[in-house]
């Protein structure tokens, strides 16, 4: 699959880290280039704290489809969490990778199902905590545009107490 790839420096202003605030909409930095279309997230109860290490980095990828990801990977912990649960965007620098995590406080993942979560599978799907439906191709469409990067894309869950999603990305 080949993507358009642009070479992107994020500067992170100080002010965003560790800030809790409810999901919503949130305007993009004024730093941030190149600027990428607001994606629409409906106002749910639960809590999004965003935690950015205050670095600049480059990392070599396409804007708009890592965006996708992280867009995946927010709402389907939102799709999964009760309602007055937190939800954790992280994203850092470990050794020569950038990182992207999300963490909820969900349903969790069962252990039967995570061999497959990437995959296509009808066994995958499920219901949200509001009865939202369940295609089964998010996150295999998460990693083909990670592995498209270059990049790796796991999971750590427990049922009843929440997943982490770890996406890493090679730094250029």
């Amino acid at each position: 699959m080949m993507l358009g790839m642009d070479l992107i420096t994020l500067p992170v202003p100080r002010s965003t880290i560790g800030k809790e605030s409810p999901i919503s909409p949130a305007p993009s930095p004024k730093e941030a280039v190149p600027p990428l279309p607001s994606l629409p997230v409906p106002p749910l109860p639960q809590h999004l704290i965003v935690e950015l290490t205050a670095l600049e980095t480059t990392v070599m990828l396409n804007p708009e489809k890592m965006k996708r990801v992280v867009f995946n990977l927010v709402t389907n912990s939102v799709k999964f969490s009760k309602k007055d649960t937190t939800i954790k965007l992280a994203a850092f620098i470990y050794g020569n990778k950038a990182i992207i995590e999300v963490t909820d406080q969900g349903i969790g993942i069962p252990e039967k199902l995570l061999p497959e979560i990437f995959n296509i599978s009808k066994s995958g799907k499920r219901k949200g905590t509001e009865g939202e439906k369940s295609y089964g191709l998010g996150l295999n469409i998460c990693r083909r545009i990670v592995e498209a990067h270059d990049g790796a894309i796991s999971v750590k869950s427990e049922e009843n107490k929440g997943s982490t999603f770890t996406v890493e990305l090679p730094l250029t």
